[in-house]
């Protein structure tokens, strides 16, 4: 009997840990390309591939969309992963945060969402040119979690750059899911 008890008990517990007790998530009449920016967002002197589904990440819906700037011969990438589950996304941001080899903390970022639920920023050199960092954004929605990174610098964007692509992003997410905004916020305030 003990050893039910025990079973039971450890079964309750590792349940919720694997996500089988968590809610399912909201079934969306949009797929996850519709929620990819597209080169009207980006700075000047971008162009974009077609956007590309994959199942990288164990996601149930995976898109993608490259932006090369043609003259530096640097992309900037924009990935949107859906999750079944709201904790298995925010499992997700977890584990991109914490593997990501970021090493300029200290970068001056000052754009915070207040679409995403939690976002992180962090920037990182890149074996192929040390001379500027690669910066990404990351952002989780509810169930999904999304990724944006480009080079910083002369032959990708600025910082300023970077941030009005998170502004669209916000945007872009906050109309598919129904969120406000944060000018929408200051307006309904008494």
């Amino acid at each position: 009997m003990r050893l039910a008890t025990r079973l039971l008990t450890f079964m309750v517990l590792l349940l919720p840990a694997c996500g089988f007790l968590e809610p399912a998530a909201p079934e969306r009449a949009f797929k996850a390309t519709d929620l990819l920016i597209g080169v009207e967002d980006m700075p000047p002197g971008y162009s974009s591939y077609e956007p590309f589904s994959s199942r990288e990440f164990s996601c149930a819906e995976c898109a993608s969309i490259q932006f090369p700037k043609a003259e530096a011969g640097s992309v900037a990438t924009m990935d949107v992963f859906r999750y079944l589950r709201e904790g298995a996304a925010q499992r997700m941001f977890n584990e991109i945060i914490l593997v990501a080899p970021y090493q300029y903390p200290e970068t001056p970022w000052v754009y915070q969402s207040v679409v995403a639920d939690r976002s992180y920023f962090g920037c990182f050199e890149w074996a192929e040119d040390e001379s500027a960092p690669v910066c990404e954004w990351v952002g989780q929605y509810g169930e999904y979690v999304v990724v944006f990174r480009t080079l910083i610098g002369p032959d990708g964007m600025s910082l300023d750059d970077m941030e009005n692509v998170i502004w669209a992003i916000d945007q872009r997410l906050a109309d598919h899911l129904e969120k406000p905004l944060l000018d929408e916020i200051e307006t309904e305030a008494p």
